[in-house]
């Protein structure tokens, strides 16, 4: 298989796309050694490998040919995997701390991504970069876990009163604390911001996994719930990271075992179909990920998801950022059902966000300001840019559909 898939990618990009996962089958190898032998970008790679987190998996491989990379590069590299390695150890270290904080108050905490994907799909604490801790929790926690963090040295990005917050349960699906020495940022969520998917999977001991280690153990979303989550993490940011799309491969590729039918159910009943279609086709066409004949005719036959996962590819190694109010355009063609993508767009556009209800506090009964609010700032955008611009960006979206 061309791991380039459809999208024509340069040498340097294929390079990183062949170097995307902790095992190379026999052909990776073969075509990473192809394109070591060309004229290569080097700096052109160190960057593109910084920016999708792809550095210590770069490492791991790259350092297999020692003599056909260049020198400095594969310091450079090495110097940096030790750097992520260094960081995820006290990161876990924190982690482990913040979790035994919260159990031994009662409340029941799960962290997920970051850490737990280097656990469970990387098989090595340093393989997996990651910057920040995200757990959940249960939505009427969060206000005694704020409380138990900032007395133990978390600071809350955004301090908001008891209303403040009953809106931010709301509006939002997290809060985010900080914390300096080390520096890290800590998501608190209690939501996936899809209705439906989370409602049994914190209650329901079939959705969760042990992981035990030396001298730490602690629970986790099984590796069908994972898949599920992570699709819909991706997709939030449009896939524009493919580190989160090698997370979603590695899960696939160690749990040879997954329940399928249990992924595709609840994806159904969450209206996130084409969600997850589209990652799972992003990880076989990049990475080459091996999924089971049903499902993946399920999604090659979609001509939306196709068209979505095509347009992912020639994005992903495109640094033009994506403008907050565009991406919105980009998101509706993602959801299956037409209210959902009504109220996605309305969602993206017009919930405030934790800022808003920081430095803007309005009593609970006038929250339909924050609307007048974002819709001011909609159309400073539209000013700012050009409505033309936006209706390009609409029509090219539609067309792709």
């Amino acid at each position: 298989m061309d791991v380039s898939g459809k999208v024509n990618f340069r040498p340097e990009e294929e390079l990183i796309l062949c170097c995307a996962r902790t095992d190379l089958r026999s052909d990776i190898e073969f075509k990473i050694l192809s394109l070591l032998k060309k004229d290569l970008d080097w700096q052109y790679i160190l960057d593109e490998a910084f920016y999708h987190k792809m550095t210590p998996l770069l490492y791991l491989n790259l350092n297999k040919y020692p003599d056909m990379v260049p020198v400095n590069v594969l310091s450079d590299l090495e110097n940096k995997f030790l750097e992520v390695s260094r960081r995820n150890f006290i990161l876990a270290g924190k982690l482990f701390e913040i979790l035994d904080l919260l159990n031994s108050n009662g409340i029941l905490a799960i962290p997920y991504k970051g850490l737990v994907l280097a656990l469970l799909a990387y098989g090595d604490l340093a393989l997996r970069d990651f910057g920040d801790l995200d757990v959940f929790v249960r939505k009427e926690d969060i206000v005694k876990a704020k409380e138990l963090l900032n007395s133990n040295g978390f600071d809350s990005c955004y301090e908001l009163d008891h209303s403040q917050m009953e809106l931010l349960f709301r509006f939002q699906h997290e809060y985010k604390f900080f914390q300096n020495n080390p520096t890290l940022i800590l998501e608190l969520h209690w939501d996936f911001n899809v209705n439906r998917l989370h409602n049994d999977m914190i209650y329901d001991s079939n959705y969760i996994t042990q992981v035990r280690g030396d001298g730490f153990c602690f629970s986790t979303f099984a590796p069908e719930e994972l898949v599920l989550i992570l699709s819909l993490h991706a997709s939030g940011h449009l896939w524009d990271s493919l580190g989160w799309i090698c997370d979603i491969a590695q899960i696939i590729n160690t749990y040879k075992e997954l329940n399928w039918d249990r992924i595709l159910d609840k994806a159904s009943k969450s209206s996130v179909n084409r969600i997850l279609g589209v990652s799972l086709l992003l990880a076989k066409e990049l990475i080459g990920v091996n999924l089971p004949d049903d499902v993946y005719q399920k999604f090659a036959e979609d001509k939306k998801v196709q068209s979505i996962s095509y347009r992912m590819q020639k994005n992903l190694f495109n640094k033009d950022s994506i403008n907050f109010y565009w991406s919105a355009w980009d998101r509706i063609g993602l959801r299956e059902s037409f209210i959902n993508e009504i109220r996605d767009y309305l969602s993206i556009f017009f919930n405030p966000r934790p800022a808003q209800l920081a430095t803007i506090p309005i009593p609970n009964s006038l929250y339909p300001l924050y609307y007048v609010n974002s819709i001011y700032l909609a159309l400073k955008y539209i000013k700012k840019t050009g409505i033309l611009k936006i209706l390009i960006k609409l029509n090219k979206t539609y067309l792709l559909k």
